[in-house]
């Protein structure tokens, strides 16, 4: 079991890794890249880099926390309306989906940021 958790918290690690680099990499005007890799030389722009990298992976970290609170949350409440009769899970799978997008929608939060 332990290597399973250890596997999966790597993975994670190495796929948060690439969407930091992806935003910094993609998201951020090359010319004012290259300007500032000019201005401060490779060195101190590798720093500010990793430290912008570092940072995206940060809040990365707490919107898969803060989200994963909230699904806890949602089903918790899914299952506790299932066993109340107030939800019908024994319908078509169309039916079914339509029921998970609006209870979803209604109570998991779009990720927002406020920077």
């Amino acid at each position: 079991m332990r290597n399973i958790v250890k596997f999966l918290k790597e993975k994670y690690d190495l796929n948060r890794r690439r969407i930091a680099d992806y935003f910094v990499d993609y998201n951020v005007s090359e010319e004012l890249l290259v300007r500032l890799k000019e201005t401060v030389g490779n060195d101190k722009y590798q720093i500010i880099m990793e430290y912008y990298r570092d940072c995206i992976s940060d809040e990365l970290d707490s919107v898969y926390n803060d989200k994963g609170d909230v699904f806890d949350e949602w089903i918790e409440k899914f299952l506790s309306d299932i066993e109340c009769g107030e939800i019908n899970i024994d319908v078509p799978e169309k039916e079914f989906r339509e029921i998970i997008d609006t209870s979803i929608s209604d109570n998991v939060q779009e990720v927002v940021y406020y920077g």
